[in-house]
């Protein structure tokens, strides 16, 4: 019965509508209120998406240099769903396939039997054996993109039987991508932040605490002080001919000493 199609109406019923608005609704909550880091908020997307649809296998794929590379995966074993489980993190090279020269134009892709849609019919590539390694027969994968181009992809699988989508899965399944996207834009804002809080008060090449760092510093301890008195010191080094090391063996090099010594 490997190959039995599930039954599923045309359009699913005003009950299976309200979970799928009722998961949107709480996806937003927990992703602007928490403001988890990006795992946990693909965590949070996946194990949602896997439980409003009752999917098999739920994951978020990164594109990198060498192929798409699965970042958070959940999986339905006994009932129960499994994040990352053992080997999670493959990579699939897709180049040169037809489901690679969709994603771009694609909201939702959508194949109801992969070993027959031609978007997913890849026999005997790296998609058609990664179907067979996890006994997936469905797929409703959302293209992930961000403001500088494609992120990725949030694969929704059906395992072990066929399953004809409807358009309201679908468009849940859109809806979901943009979610991940949404994690990604703020995982890589709180990035930014982080950086220039660090560039305000390091320095960017020996990765030491600037003047303005020293500052701040000096300002609290004597502070400190004030409200309560105690002994503090201020040790000065000053380094002699330090400039002839940036004339004689370059900046670097001196840039090289003075993180040396700050150690």
């Amino acid at each position: 019965m490997e190959n039995a199609r599930v039954p599923v109406p045309a359009s699913v019923d005003a009950q299976d509508a309200r979970r799928f608005n009722r998961t949107l609704v709480e996806v937003t909550r927990r992703l602007w209120q928490e403001e988890p880091e990006l795992d946990a908020a693909l965590s949070i997307i996946v194990e949602s998406s896997a439980r409003a649809l009752g999917a098999g296998r739920v994951n978020v794929w990164r594109f990198d240099a060498d192929g798409m590379r699965c970042l958070h995966a959940v999986e339905s074993e006994a009932g129960k769903l499994r994040h990352n489980p053992p080997g999670y993190d493959e990579v699939l090279w897709i180049d040169q396939t037809a489901y690679a020269d969709a994603l771009p134009e694609a909201r939702v892709i959508h194949a109801d039997d992969v070993k027959t849609e031609p978007v997913t019919a890849d026999s005997p590539g790296p998609l058609a054996g990664y179907f067979r390694r996890h006994g997936i027969q469905s797929v409703l994968d959302a293209p992930v993109r961000v403001s500088d181009g494609m992120f990725g992809v949030l694969c929704h699988e059906q395992v072990g039987a066929q399953r004809e989508w409807t358009r309201e899965e679908i468009a849940f399944a859109g809806n979901m991508g943009d979610f991940v996207a949404l994690a990604v834009e703020i995982d890589r804002r709180r990035r930014a932040e982080a950086r220039l809080d660090y560039l305000a008060y390091h320095d960017p090449v020996t990765g030491r605490a600037n003047r303005r760092h020293f500052l701040a510093i000096l300002r609290r301890e004597l502070q400190r002080t004030q409200r309560q008195p105690r002994l503090s010191a201020l040790l000065f080094v000053d380094i002699d001919r330090f400039g002839t090391v940036n004339t004689r063996t370059g900046e670097a090099q001196g840039d090289a000493l003075l993180g040396a010594i700050a150690a």
